[in-house]
Order: C-alpha cells, then structure tokens, then sequence
C-alpha cells in the first residue's frame, strides 16, 4: 500500500471514528448550531489537505482533528469580524455619501487642493494617503491591502504627509491627516 493510500485511509478511520464528537464540539461553539456541519466541512478540508500530517496513533490523529476542528473554527469567527466591519465601514461611508453635497465654497475649494496635492505625489502615495483619510483604512488594514509590509506603508505614509504639507504650504493641515491606529 503507498503512503498516499496509507494515509488516506488512516485520515477515512479517523474521521469516521471522531465525526460524531467533532460535530457537537462545533456545534456548542458556533452559532447558529447548524452552521456547525459548514465548520466541520471547512475543518475536513483542511485536514484532507494536510493528510500526511495526520498523526499514525488514534489518540494523536483525534487531537489533530480537534485542533484542526478549532482552528477552522477560529478562521472563521475572524472572516466574520472582518466581515461585519466592513459592512459597517460601507454603510458609514453610503450614509455619508447620501448626505447632500456641500455648497460651502472654503470646503469646496480646499477639497481641490487636496485633490491637485495629491496628483503631484508617486500613485503609490497619493494612494496610501486616500485609502487611510478618504476611506477610513488603518494603516495596518492598508498593508494588507496592498500586500506590503506595515513598516513600509507606514514610512511611505509620512513621507506622502510630509510631501502634502510641503505641496501645500499649510502647516496647520499636517494634523488633519493623521491615520487611526485601528
């Protein structure tokens, strides 16, 4: 028999052997209860994906499909935070929108300056600076957005806030564009 089919039928024993007990454990964490069966699919996927991982010992493979179980589990109430916020981030931001647009000719005025300002600075910049100011990302949640090391959005940042500063010629500006720590 290969190690493939070893393992494969060792992870079929195991789970047939734990099925019933993983299912309730899912089950008094999730809520509702019925989307324990989508948690545990997700967890069985997951542990077909790392079969040869599968501990040989019944005692072993069991925890491992608990842990396994829990951290599917994990993934998905964080999925599910990430979720919520940014629906709420979206109805923040239709609800702004929805408000009439301002008459107010100072505001009006400034806002094209900004605009203009920005379209002076690198696109990777001007873009950082939109996303933390415009769209209410933290600089953390912009790194992961672009796929780039916090430390270097942060760095990229200040020196698009240094340049806007410069670009504008406004000291007293600088404070309006500070990111949030979220």
């Amino acid at each position: 028999m290969s190690d493939w089919a070893t393992a494969h039928e060792r992870m079929r024993r195991a789970f047939e052997a734990n099925a019933a007990d993983l299912l309730a454990y899912l089950e008094r964490r999730t809520d509702p209860r019925s989307a324990a069966a989508d948690v545990l699919g997700d967890a069985m996927e997951t542990a077909w994906r790392k079969v040869r991982q599968l501990p040989s010992d019944p005692d072993g493979a069991r925890m491992w499909l608990f842990v396994v179980a829990r951290n599917t589990l994990l993934n998905q109430r964080r999925s599910l935070g990430r979720h919520r916020a940014a629906v709420e981030r979206l109805r923040g931001v239709m609800i702004s929108n929805s408000a009439p647009p301002t008459t107010d000719a100072e505001e009006v005025e400034l806002r094209v300056t900004i605009q203009a300002a920005l379209a002076e600075l690198p696109d990777s910049e001007a873009e950082i600076v939109r996303l933390v100011n415009w769209d209410g990302f933290s600089l953390a949640e912009v790194a992961a957005l672009e796929g780039i090391a916090p430390s270097t959005i942060r760095s990229r940042y200040a020196k698009a806030l240094r340049s806007l500063v410069t670009l504008l010629r406004i000291e007293e500006l600088a404070p309006t564009l500070v990111a949030r720590d979220a």
